[in-house]
């Protein structure tokens, strides 16, 4: 049941959006993110809100950016730490089948990632032909 009132708050924030949004900018959402304090992303969450559709937000909010990317923008300092964990996995572990980094903040703290747009595995028979082996305990 909670699952079904998840989705209709999703749904009917998605219509207001639509109802209500502007154009997202990538040369606005840069100059919004990089003036704000490591801190505080309210103004930044603010402007994606208003832009583009949202994934889910924790430490890290997502947004679709593309039909094939996502945008994951910090919103603390976890959300931070989590981004900079995420391009050094990426960086070291490229040729597996991890999630692709396609551009991110030039930063050892990056505030935001581009990131493609995948479907999460929900079972170990989908995982098999992605890896190209069975995995054996």
């Amino acid at each position: 049941m909670i699952c079904h009132e998840l989705k209709l708050r999703r749904l009917i924030r998605e219509r207001i959006r639509q109802e209500t949004s502007k154009k997202f900018s990538w040369n606005e959402f840069i100059d919004i993110i990089d003036n704000v304090s490591y801190n505080n992303f309210d103004k930044v969450i603010s402007y994606l809100e208003n832009c583009l559709n949202e994934l889910g937000i924790s430490s890290r909010a997502a947004y679709v950016l593309t039909s094939h990317s996502v945008l994951k923008v910090a919103c603390n300092a976890r959300g931070l730490r989590q981004n900079m964990f995420e391009v050094k996995i990426y960086e070291r572990l490229k040729n597996l089948p991890v999630t692709k980094i396609l551009k991110h903040e030039n930063s050892e703290m990056p505030k935001w990632l581009v990131c493609e747009l995948v479907n999460p595995i929900q079972s170990v028979k989908q995982f098999v032909p992605t890896m190209g082996h069975e995995h054996r305990r």
